[in-house]
C-alpha cells in the first residue's frame, strides 16, 4: 500500500489545488502532480482504492518511460474486469430497468 507520506503529498496536493480555485487561480492541477499521485489518485476515484505496490510501480514505469499517457492509464481502469465487476451494470439490473420503462 501506498506509504502515509505518499498520501499527505496527494493530500497536500488536492489541498492546495482546492484553495487555488477558491481563490480563483488558474493551475492545472493535474499537471502539477507527480505521476504517482496521479495514479493513486485514479484508483481511488474510479476502483475506490488504493492501488497495491505492483500496479503502482507496473502504471508508474510506462507513464515514466511514455509508454502510455495519462488518458490511456485512466482508459485502462476502465476498461479494467475489476471496474466491470465493481460498477458495471449486471444484466437482471437491466432486465428490470427496461421492464419498469415498459410498464410507464
Amino acid at each position: 500500500m501506498s506509504s502515509p507520506r505518499r498520501q499527505n503529498s496527494l493530500f497536500d496536493s488536492l489541498k492546495k489545488f482546492v484553495e487555488h480555485a477558491h481563490l480563483g487561480q488558474e493551475d492545472n492541477f493535474l499537471d502539477s502532480i507527480s505521476h504517482r499521485d496521479f495514479i493513486v489518485m485514479a484508483f481511488l476515484v474510479i476502483l475506490n482504492r488504493l492501488p497495491d505496490d505492483a500496479g503502482t510501480e507496473y502504471y508508474l514505469k510506462r507513464l515514466d518511460g511514455g509508454l502510455i499517457n495519462r488518458q490511456q492509464f485512466i482508459h485502462f481502469l476502465f476498461e479494467s474486469d475489476e471496474y466491470r465487476q465493481k460498477f458495471a451494470p449486471k444484466f437482471s439490473d437491466r432486465l428490470h430497468e427496461a421492464r419498469l420503462e415498459f410498464v410507464k
